[in-house]
């Protein structure tokens, strides 16, 4: 139900019933245009979040900001190179999980609430085979948000730019065509929400570190295979299993959150 009326709002929004830059009914308004209930509209605008076509915004409800498959505001420079690609993998591997890991002590509740709602979204949306790769990415923005330390938040935050590139897009193309790998990158937000929720610091580093592993699998999957590329791969995957994240570089990626997260 929730799929049919993002679908039905969607098609406004491309249409021009609902031009960029409008806000869109209230929670309440749709419920009642739809005849379903508020959570049923909330799902749906989740799912239009996380496609990246309309935002929440303080003051102004829930606003139109793109009707394009691939939303401007997720175009960056290019990084220059393969090696930089792994550089920003390893950068990422560093600092996102700490500062996940201390969104779990003091998480920023408004912020959580966002972040589970948008994750909610991407279950939603995954099979959407118009949906831009990119838009994985706006669900790490809103996890790392509700790390209320700055410094990480913000470290962590301006790396999530770089990783808009053609280089790691090549790779995240590949990963939506997949029929498991969207729901499983889904499930492993899941498991960081529920650990940060739970206060759970070491579930919180290690499911974001479960997910990194993920991707570094994935971009090499999606690259020509160098001696120098492997090599770097390699390294990578020892920092993982080193951080307590198991089965790197065998394609059946496991950590001991996932045994948390089905008890």
């Amino acid at each position: 139900m929730a799929s049919s009326i993002a679908e039905q709002i969607l098609g406004q929004i491309t249409n021009g019933s609902i031009p960029v830059g409008a806000r869109l009914p209230s929670e309440e308004a749709l419920a009642r245009e739809f005849e379903v209930s508020r959570p049923t509209v909330r799902e749906a605008l989740a799912a239009l979040q996380f496609a990246g076509h309309v935002e929440s915004r303080r003051g102004s409800g829930t606003v139109v900001i793109s009707n394009e498959a691939a939303p401007r505001d997720l175009e960056r420079p290019p990084l220059g190179s393969l090696a930089e690609a792994v550089d920003l993998l390893e950068t990422r591997i560093l600092i996102e999980p700490q500062a996940l890991a201390a969104a779990a002590s003091d998480p920023d509740r408004k912020a959580l609430r966002a972040a589970r709602e948008l994750i909610g979204g991407m279950h939603l949306a995954v099979d959407d085979p118009e949906l831009h790769a990119t838009t994985d990415i706006r669900v790490h923005r809103a996890l790392l948000a509700v790390c209320r330390n700055t410094f990480l938040r913000d470290a962590a935050t301006d790396l999530l730019d770089l990783a808009i590139d053609p280089m790691m897009l090549t790779a995240r193309t590949q990963a939506w065509g997949s029929s498991e790998l969207p729901h499983r990158w889904a499930d492993q937000h899941e498991v960081v929400c529920v650990a940060i929720a739970n206060g759970d610091r070491r579930g919180a580093r290690v499911g974001s570190l479960a997910h990194l592993a993920s991707v570094v699998e994935n971009l090499a999957a999606a690259t020509s295979e160098t001696p120098e590329l492997s090599r770097r791969m390699d390294a990578l995957f020892a920092q993982l299993a080193e951080a307590g994240v198991t089965g790197v570089g065998s394609g059946q990626l496991a950590d001991d959150t996932d045994e948390r997260s089905s008890r």
